[in-house]
């Protein structure tokens, strides 16, 4: 049974994880708030608490779940709740060892590439392009196969077949957030080398990020990637 505080509330559905922009803000003045610094693409530039960036109201939301927020409530403790800790982590042994040691074990490098590819297919431009994808190619192929299976006589009804976008919405999260594939990906970047950056001009200079903070390089020979 479904507790029914689980389908309300949860409509800003972060496509940017809060877990990782707080990291690029600084504290509010109320109790577990963080302010940041948002610069648009006509260079105007706002201050804003970091629930109000990088979210869409119910994007992830999916009816073929009793539970609708049933993608939400995996990203949040499936992947950025392990996530804050890793982060705390790896800056707080930085910062004790005077930035001369950062070796992460073994499982928080495994937390960090699942985060950084559920981030990679997270995204609107990924997830909508897997959509649109599905319904140029999955739906012809379903209509050709069920024309051989049942004949011409079908012909008229199936050509009205139709499926619809919250269908194809479910079968690409459902897809790109398998398990397995998760932690197919996940080994690949398991066994690359690990570089990790330190900003010493931070104090007036500070890290950047964007509304998709992984990067991949485009440089044939490094073949990397990065958030």
């Amino acid at each position: 049974m479904i507790n029914k505080k689980q389908n309300k509330g949860f409509v800003k559905q972060h496509i940017v994880p809060k877990t990782y922009l707080n990291h690029f803000a600084v504290p509010g003045r109320k109790k577990k708030t963080f302010l940041i610094g948002v610069r648009q693409k006509n260079l105007s530039h706002f201050i804003r608490n970091t629930d109000d960036v990088g979210y869409i109201d119910n994007y992830y939301d999916d009816d073929a779940y009793e539970n609708i927020k049933h993608w939400e409530h995996f990203y949040n403790n499936e992947i950025e709740a392990p996530l804050s800790q890793v982060i705390t982590n790896l800056i707080a042994g930085l910062t004790l060892s005077n930035y001369t040691e950062g070796f992460l074990k073994e499982e928080e490098r495994r937390i960090l590439c699942r985060f950084i590819v559920t981030q990679f297919i997270r995204v609107p431009q990924f997830i909508d392009w897997q959509i649109t994808n599905a319904k140029n190619n999955l739906l012809p192929k379903i209509k050709e196969q069920c024309l051989i299976e049942l004949g011409a006589e079908f012909a008229e009804i199936i050509d009205n077949i139709e499926i619809y976008d919250k269908t194809y919405k479910h079968m690409v999260l459902s897809y790109v957030n398998n398990s397995r594939q998760l932690e197919r990906f996940s080994q690949i970047l398991l066994s690359k080398p690990w570089i990790v950056y330190i900003n010493g001009c931070r104090d007036f200079m500070p890290f950047i990020t964007s509304d998709n903070p992984i990067v991949l390089s485009k440089n044939p020979y490094l073949h990397s990637v990065g958030f």
